[in-house]
């Protein structure tokens, strides 16, 4: 992923949310529509948490650090919330408790749902998620990311 993917994912969501939020879908479309926004709003999170990390190491690194640390981030575990805190950890223990607390409930559920429905989707499984839900999870992602980058700041 290149610097600036999460800015083009969050585009093409917010696109496919606003052609989609006025017509009049088949259930087939729907779907189709579905998994797609599924995976560009996994996408966009894993891209999120991917610049907003490096971003973070570039502030405060030997450009040599920063290029190990890019390499690890190219091999982020799946972004789920325990994963993300995880991984912040490594470079901030109090902003990974943070997180974790901000996230509990609705948000944690939110961001792990759609990971998952991104992996049922990858993997040829049923998903069973609307566009209502795709875009009620990628809310709930989008307050994730502003909450990660006010801790990563």
């Amino acid at each position: 992923m290149t610097i600036r993917d999460s800015v083009r994912l969050k585009s093409a969501i917010e696109l496919v949310r606003e052609e989609t939020r006025s017509r009049q879908l088949s259930q087939m479309d729907g779907e189709r529509y579905a998994q797609l926004a599924t995976i560009w709003v996994s996408g966009y999170l894993e891209a999120s948490c991917r610049e907003m990390l490096l971003e973070y190491s570039r502030k405060r690194a030997d450009p040599a650090v920063v290029r190990y640390v890019s390499w690890n981030l190219d091999r982020l575990p799946s972004p789920k919330v325990d994963n993300i805190a995880a991984v912040i950890g490594r470079f901030d223990q109090e902003a990974a408790r943070t997180l974790r607390r901000y996230s509990k409930g609705e948000i944690k559920d939110s961001v792990d749902g759609i990971v998952e429905s991104r992996h049922a989707v990858a993997h040829g499984r049923a998903a069973h998620i609307s566009l209502e839900n795709v875009f009620h999870h990628y809310d709930n992602v989008t307050k994730l990311t502003r909450k990660m980058a006010g801790l990563l700041a």
